[in-house]
């Protein structure tokens, strides 16, 4: 016989991740459009031109994948395949995630033309 602490727990913890992956959906559908994305960024108090590329071209690669442009290559391999498996729409367990999944791939393609990887 199951607990009836227990069944309200799951009750309230199912209640509540539904309302945080709603939450989240709302906010991953918003990073795809570029002001919403720098409103949001602002309102939680990070700087929105971080992002800019340093040579003024796109994204800075290195900042979206939370990395000091001396990462070594290990460094910006293992972090991109780490967000990968957070991001990808297939295992994010978040819908929404395709646009945040494409630009961290878009990320780290930029940064190995930048170092001449293949």
């Amino acid at each position: 016989m199951e607990k009836p602490f227990v069944t309200i727990y799951d009750r309230i913890f199912d209640f509540l991740m539904m309302e945080l992956r709603t939450f989240l959906n709302g906010v991953m559908r918003d990073t795809c459009d570029l002001e919403r994305f720098k409103k949001y960024l602002e309102s939680i108090g990070i700087d929105p031109s971080q992002l800019q590329n340093p040579s003024g071209s796109g994204i800075n690669p290195y900042f979206l994948l939370g990395l000091e442009k001396t990462a070594t290559e290990e460094e910006v391999k293992n972090r991109y395949r780490e967000m990968l498996r957070r991001f990808h729409p297939d295992t994010a367990g978040i819908a929404g995630t395709e646009c945040i999944c494409q630009q961290i791939t878009d990320a780290y393609q930029q940064i190995a033309k930048e170092r001449g990887w293949k």
